[in-house]
């Protein structure tokens, strides 16, 4: 038989089963409400049966006290289980293979899986000799991120995705809040995506438009091994493909030798895309959209109060602007290996 005392009082609730006392105070509210809860059913229980069960022990794991995973084992007899242990019930729980490297987090994410170097999440997809260092030759392999296969492009000494990222989710799998309209677009301070006019056949040619709130965030929006350019890694790019070096400081649009064009895809605008890059008329947006078929923003990862860096191609300019923008627009993002 459980007793169930001084239930008025938050601080003082107890158990009493078979002699063992087990205070219950420094439970949360939630786990209080549901021990009651179960008190409740138990008690129901026994009045209505015409004889109690003297062999049901409330004690599930038998550690000799009443606490959490009692109450999951308990709940699990009226139909929710938890198959991987993790205190997520599988009904609510977004990851219960146990094979997944992140299978026991709680709150609980997607299913990351170990990568072939031995990173969470990780892009690795071969180490045939298993030395630590991936089996990865830029220009050659794609990167599987987020269901998606990146084609990376070598320039230089650098090594880019040669298509705009396009994940919903951070590099630990949290989701990255998709926004819709300006006002709901202008009022976050948080990471934000959407994708050129709600269009699905943007999405697919363009990739998706992100805040810088995104850009900044520690969770992180390229792979694990990769980021966001900074200012200076864009400017090495510029230089690489002939900007000269008294210019490449310099602000707003800068040309040597029409290296915007040679950044730019021979289709849907003037490029000839000479080194790969295959940069995009994607526009620009967030609440709202502009400049698509003619103009693509992309986000340097260099922490401002207020602007931030960014490259612009445009298809009415030879060269490449050195500008800022807004935190709060949408824009094209590009990842750099580290």
């Amino acid at each position: 038989m459980i007793f169930i005392g001084s239930l008025c009082c938050n601080k003082v609730w107890f158990f009493k089963t078979r002699s063992r006392l087990v205070g219950i105070g420094h439970l949360t509210f939630r786990v209080r409400k549901a021990l009651l809860l179960i008190a409740c059913i138990s008690v129901s229980a026994l009045t209505m049966a015409q004889t109690p069960n003297v062999n049901y022990d409330p004690d599930w794991d038998g550690d000799g006290s009443l606490g959490v995973l009692d109450l999951l084992g308990f709940l699990g007899l009226f139909g929710d289980v938890d198959s991987d242990g993790d205190g997520v019930w599988d009904s609510v729980d977004q990851c219960v293979d146990q094979l997944a490297c992140n299978y026991s987090l709680n709150p609980s994410l997607p299913c990351l899986y170990l990568d072939a170097v031995g990173l969470c999440g990780g892009w690795c997809e071969v180490d045939a000799d298993g030395n630590g260092i991936c089996d990865f030759t830029c220009g050659v392999d794609s990167i599987a991120y987020n269901g998606y296969n990146y084609s990376t492009v070598h320039i230089g000494d650098q090594c880019w995705f040669a298509e705009n990222l396009r994940t919903e989710f951070y590099a630990n799998g949290d989701s990255i809040q998709e926004l819709w309209g300006n006002e709901a677009w202008n009022a976050t301070i948080e990471g934000a995506q959407n994708y050129f006019g709600e269009s699905e056949a943007n999405l697919i040619l363009y990739g998706r438009l992100y805040n810088y709130f995104a850009v900044e965030d520690s969770r992180g929006v390229c792979p694990v091994g990769w980021h966001v350019p900074t200012d200076e890694e864009f400017m090495t790019l510029e230089a690489e493909i002939g900007m000269s070096e008294n210019l490449v400081q310099t602000e707003g649009w800068r040309e040597t030798d029409s290296e915007g064009v040679k950044l730019m895809s021979q289709q849907w605008w003037i490029g000839t895309d000479e080194v790969g890059f295959a940069a995009l008329p994607a526009g620009a947006g967030g609440g709202s959209f502009d400049g698509q078929g003619l103009v693509t923003q992309f986000w340097c990862s260099l922490p401002n109060t207020y602007y931030q860096r960014t490259r612009r191609l445009q298809s009415n300019f030879l060269g490449i602007s050195r500008s800022w923008s807004y935190r709060s627009n949408g824009l094209s993002i590009r990842c750099l290996k580290n």
